[in-house]
């Protein structure tokens, strides 16, 4: 469970980086990051309820 939680702590800011450094400024990143919000609100409201 560890390794789960860390590693995606740990890539995520080179990943942010390297889509910083290739776009030209922070827009593309914040923009990925609103879509990925947005993704996500929109597959929780599908879930029905807790069993």
């Amino acid at each position: 469970m560890n390794v789960a939680l860390a590693v995606p702590q740990a890539v995520a800011p080179l990943l942010g980086a390297l889509l910083v450094a290739a776009a030209g400024g922070f827009r593309p990143l914040f923009l990925l990051a609103a879509a990925c919000a947005a993704g996500g609100a929109v597959a929780l409201g599908r879930v029905r309820g807790v069993r």
